[in-house]
């Protein structure tokens, strides 16, 4: 079932027919990590309240970044200390742990440390709550 799945929307949708919450989170953050912005075909595919919810945490997130990275810009140029960076890296919280401990329950995809930061975020928005 793994090797089906190593598409975060595959992943999702395999999620929601077999009742694995806890892949969930993890292909949220994936989503949001990605470089590529979600598509109207992945808008179908995820349903509004959740493309609306990803769409928003991605935004939110290039929006923080924009600020540090014209920081990091600034102090490279001048040659001064960084300020106003206020960057934060979120690892993934002990409630989004998975508490089965069967290997059919452990997500086989690792997530790079990008799209860890999002899992907390994702955690935190209403629309993407899973039971």
């Amino acid at each position: 079932m793994d090797s089906i799945a190593q598409d975060p929307l595959d992943r999702i949708q395999l999620a929601d027919q077999c009742g694995l919450s806890e892949w969930l989170y993890p292909a949220y953050a994936k989503l949001c990590a990605r470089d590529a912005s979600l598509t109207a075909e992945e808008g179908r595919r995820l349903g509004f309240e959740r493309y609306a919810a990803l769409s928003r945490i991605r935004e939110d997130d290039f929006k923080a970044i924009k600020p540090a990275r014209a920081a990091q810009s600034a102090s490279f140029v001048f040659g001064g200390p960084m300020h106003g960076s206020d960057v934060q890296v979120f690892g993934r919280p002990a409630e989004l742990q998975p508490n089965c401990k069967n290997d059919c329950c452990k997500p086989p995809f690792g997530l790079s440390s990008k799209e860890q930061q999002f899992v907390a975020k994702v955690a935190g928005a209403a629309e993407l709550k899973v039971d």
